[in-house]
């Protein structure tokens, strides 16, 4: 067994150790951009020193001034776009840094959070740990039985992407229900192989109405149960969508496809790689440090703070996340890697095939 003192040095070691590999790459990617730049300059200083032709005929450097071309002097846009390349050139090499950083990341996924001796943060709203806390993992049988279903009018795949642009909306909008609003499952028969999803004002009116309440807020484009089936399955999709999102960050449909092979929808799919590099241009510095600091996803009891990658991801997308996707962990009553506050999360348990009415319109 390892004593306390030779695990904090083995995650010094392993955190240094991070810090050289990103440092090295970045050094070698800088070297590449400054020695082509002085190639080009030496290109450029070797053709200014060769013989200048004027009215058809050459004449040596040596040449009396009256006879030779002037070189003419740097300008003012010159200089702005010289400071604008090395500026690219600097940021280029910092991002693929730390996305090889990222990418040789060997992080186990990590379990269902506590904080201290409870599944959800306390708050002012709940000042005691519920008695029942929700499964921390799921069956196998569950998760697939889950995936196979077909959503008969789930929401299209936006073609905007609702982080940067203040005009994007959902392809098929939802109504604005309010803050008790909840999304509703109607199975069309007892076999549950199809479903349709609604949105309804409250709890108290979709079950009056037949329907499952699968997550509270109004139906979004990860309120499909191929969807939850994710959630079920990856208990902690930070880590699991860590690879994602930094192939977002260089190719926003490599890092779609890549949530998609998680099982996402396409529609989900596209939001989560949205929201990647909408937290990577923002937060990547957070990030990083937090990476490379070894920082567990929240701190110490009783507050349980997020750390700064996460807390940064939640002011920047977290809120735009959340109206687009219709579902979250939060909203769906399931436990995630993150400790969240208990009064934000929903009570709902998760099923295969509850018994609804189907919805007709």
């Amino acid at each position: 067994k390892e004593s306390i003192l030779s695990i904090h040095n083995r995650s010094l070691v392993r955190g240094q150790s991070k810090i050289d590999f990103a440092y090295q790459h970045y050094k070698s990617i800088m070297g590449f951009l400054s020695s082509a730049r002085t190639a080009d300059t030496s290109k450029a200083s070797s053709r200014a020193s060769t013989t200048v032709v004027e009215d058809g005929k050459a004449s040596s450097p040596n040449s009396p001034p009256n006879l030779q071309k002037k070189k003419p002097r740097c300008t003012g846009s010159q200089l702005f776009t010289y400071c604008v390349c090395g500026v690219c050139f600097s940021v280029i090499g910092l991002v693929i840094a730390i996305y090889i950083l990222l990418q040789v990341d060997d992080d186990d996924p990590k379990p269902a959070a506590m904080c201290g001796d409870c599944y959800c943060i306390l708050d002012e709203n709940v000042t005691s740990c519920p008695d029942e806390a929700p499964p921390a993992t799921y069956a196998t049988e569950m998760v697939d039985a889950l995936r196979q279903q077909t959503a008969l009018n789930a929401i299209p795949t936006m073609k905007c992407d609702a982080f940067d642009d203040d005009n994007c909306d959902l392809a098929s909008p939802q109504p604005d229900l309010g803050d008790e609003a909840v999304c509703g499952i109607h199975y069309q028969d007892e076999t549950c192989a199809e479903y349709k999803i609604q949105s309804y004002v409250d709890r108290d009116t979709a079950e009056a109405q037949g329907a499952f309440v699968t997550h509270h807020g109004a139906c979004g484009v990860c309120s499909t149960t191929q969807d939850l089936a994710v959630y079920l399955k990856h208990v902690d999709l930070t880590t699991e969508g860590q690879r994602c999102g930094t192939q977002a960050m260089t190719s926003f449909f490599r890092g779609k496809d890549c949530f998609q092979d998680l099982g996402f929808t396409e529609a989900c799919a596209r939001l989560w790689a949205d929201n990647a590099r909408k937290t990577g241009w923002n937060c990547g510095l957070k990030c990083v440090s937090s990476d490379l600091r070894d920082m567990d996803f929240n701190g110490n009891a009783p507050t349980c703070a997020l750390n700064d990658c996460l807390q940064c991801d939640e002011d920047v997308s977290g809120e735009v996340f959340a109206k687009f996707a219709g579902r979250t962990r939060r909203s769906s009553g399931l436990r995630s890697a993150i400790a969240r506050t208990c009064s934000s999360m929903a009570d709902i348990r998760q099923v295969v095939c509850p018994t609804t009415t189907a919805l007709v319109e």
